[in-house]
């Protein structure tokens, strides 16, 4: 399985979003394009539909993006037992997300899921798949620039699997085009 991390843009930029959602469409023609259901992600959800790929919007809105950035979310990150801004604390959101996230990584064991959200909820992705929790962002940041991938692929470890880190912070054009110069190391 392949999980591809999308950290959207804070502004719709069509020509490059509509790039990205095109090179990850032929790469992956079968793959599945998740997105938030802020009315800040619903321009993007139609542009993938678009571009062919399909598309599932997260049935809830745990925080307003367009809100929760910066300071506003360091502030949050220090505390993650507090609400803010009426909502549930980041650790409740966290337990919400993961249940959701994991049932639906199973039932897609085989199929290529492209996970599009802002920077917060995409380090939850992490954290999720990591296994240790919201105290992981306190610690460690999986930094993407807008419309930038992190690829991830999930590999038989033992009795289990593991998640591994394949690509970050790459262009999907670079990712699935672009191939890099191979040099022989001695």
């Amino acid at each position: 399985m392949t999980l591809i991390l999308m950290r959207r843009a804070s502004q719709l930029r069509m020509p490059a979003s509509l790039e990205s959602f095109q090179a990850i469409a032929a790469a992956h023609a079968d793959a599945l394009f998740v997105s938030g259901c802020s009315r800040c992600y619903q321009q993007d959800l139609v542009l993938a539909a678009e571009c062919g790929l399909e598309t599932y919007e997260w049935p809830e809105e745990y925080y307003d993006p367009e809100l929760i950035f910066g300071a506003r979310k360091a502030d949050w990150l220090l505390d993650e037992h507090a609400g803010l801004d009426n909502s549930d604390s980041l650790a409740v959101i966290y337990h919400k997300f993961a249940a959701r996230l994991q049932a639906m990584l199973e039932s897609g064991k085989n199929r290529t899921m492209v996970l599009y959200f802002d920077q917060l909820m995409l380090e939850l992705v992490v954290a999720c798949l990591s296994g240790q929790g919201v105290a992981l962002l306190k610690s460690f940041s999986l930094y993407l620039d807008e419309h930038a991938l992190a690829i991830f692929g999930r590999i038989c470890f033992g009795v289990g699997f593991q998640w591994v880190l394949l690509q970050s912070n790459i262009r999907a054009a670079d990712a699935f085009y672009t191939r890099p110069e191979l040099r022989l190391v001695t």
